[in-house]
């Protein structure tokens, strides 16, 4: 049952809970030693150790993405339609939990490109992305695709383009990587390069994200 005073506006799949193994320092996004592939191609002009990895569970199970407050530091938590209204959701245990308001981030998908990625935020432990939240938004989710089974992809339905998503062995993992708002403007005159980007995509390719960002929730 929920709380008094909250509204469910439906459920948040929290099944898989887990601790982090990288322990409660890694969930309050530590710095990590820099790619010196990502800092020489940067150049001194955008700082990557500044990044932060969002990890998101790509959930049929979530009504609505939703991810921890102190995920995407450099942004504020603002509030929302849902948090006005007291909106809660019930987790799999039968407990509640408040929407605490929203954060709007800039984002870097594993393919290199530079997108907008609106989230509500509550006291979750694993950052959460909505397959239905993603159908409404002009998005289409394939798991199992390719001859062995092993691409699993969003696509945007309008504009054609592909991003993949990892296979945990529990999971599908939407990984993303958060832009502070300082470094936005730099980030996309370096991704209008063909080059840059090209370079940009293949250390994204061949590097272990752990390496070069911070890890966030």
């Amino acid at each position: 049952m929920l709380n008094e005073g909250l509204k469910d506006v439906g459920n948040i799949n929290m099944l898989n809970q887990v601790v982090d193994a990288l322990g409660e320092g890694a969930k309050m996004g530590n710095l990590c030693p820099v790619s010196g592939r990502l800092a020489a191609l940067l150049g001194g002009i955008i700082d990557p150790s500044k990044w932060e990895e969002l990890r998101a569970i790509v959930d049929s199970g979530a009504t609505v993405p939703v991810l921890h407050p102190k995920t995407g530091r450099a942004y504020p938590v603002q509030e929302s339609a849902a948090s006005r209204a007291g909106v809660g959701y019930e987790v799999a245990d039968g407990g509640t939990l408040a929407n605490l308001g929203e954060k709007l981030l800039a984002v870097l998908t594993q393919e290199g490109t530079l997108r907008g990625y609106t989230s509500q935020c509550a006291d979750v432990s694993k950052s959460l992305q909505s397959v239905r939240a993603l159908g409404k938004s002009g998005h289409a989710v394939c798991f199992s695709l390719g001859p062995d089974g092993n691409d699993h992809i969003i696509v945007n339905r309008h504009s054609g383009e592909v991003n993949r998503m990892d296979d945990d062995g529990i999971n599908y993992i939407q990984k993303l990587r958060v832009i502070p708002p300082d470094q936005i403007a730099a980030l996309q005159e370096l991704i209008r390069n063909p080059d840059q980007l090209a370079a940009l995509q293949e250390i994204i390719r061949d590097e272990h994200a752990p390496d070069f960002v911070r890890r966030g929730r």
